[in-house]
């Protein structure tokens, strides 16, 4: 299984679930924690495209943003 690059944290303001990326300018989606999961199917796929050709540096910066980020707001992802 391929590491996970999205999260899917709980939006505090709209009372629901955001899924997004921190190192992208792709904006959330937001919708119930079921929603989120099955686009994060689609997300991930469209997100790895990118960052499989990434130099191993590259990666290591990008997986360090968003672990940051997982820690800071939680992950409810599958």
């Amino acid at each position: 299984m391929k590491e996970m690059l999205s999260i899917i944290s709980k939006n505090n303001l709209k009372g629901n679930y955001m899924l997004y990326c921190p190192v992208t300018a792709i904006p959330p989606y937001f919708g119930t924690l079921t929603e989120c999961k099955k686009s994060q199917v689609v997300f991930e796929k469209r997100l790895h495209k990118d960052f499989d050709v990434l130099t191993e540096n590259e990666k290591h910066g990008i997986r360090s943003l968003i672990e940051f980020y997982r820690e800071r707001n939680g992950d409810f992802s599958a």
